[in-house]
């Protein structure tokens, strides 16, 4: 959008870009493809900084939140006992069908 925008003011008055070149005139919503170019540059600027600084991994405890749902599960089922032939382990319901 920013080479756009720069492309059509830069050659938007030249007689051999396009037709009519008399007629061509920068109106509202080139004015408004100038502004929202530059709102999407901020906001471009605004998330790699929020990329880069990694904010989240700061303000977001993920092992208190792991905790959390582990204890809230409700798919805890204890390991079976060790038999010859079947895994140990299974969280699931699904160990009777192994």
């Amino acid at each position: 959008m920013f080479s756009t925008v720069i492309l059509f003011g830069i050659d938007g008055k030249r007689r051999d870009w396009m037709m009519n070149w008399q007629f061509n005139w920068f109106g509202w919503s080139y004015k408004l493809a100038i502004a929202s170019t530059i709102l999407q540059f901020i906001a471009g600027i605004l998330s790699v900084y929020q990329g880069l600084n990694k904010y989240l991994l700061d303000m977001y405890d993920f092992i208190k939140e792991e905790q959390e749902l582990e204890k809230r599960s409700t798919l805890k089922f204890p390991p079976l006992p060790h038999t010859s032939g079947q895994r140990n382990g299974s969280k699931t319901q699904l160990h009777q069908y192994m």
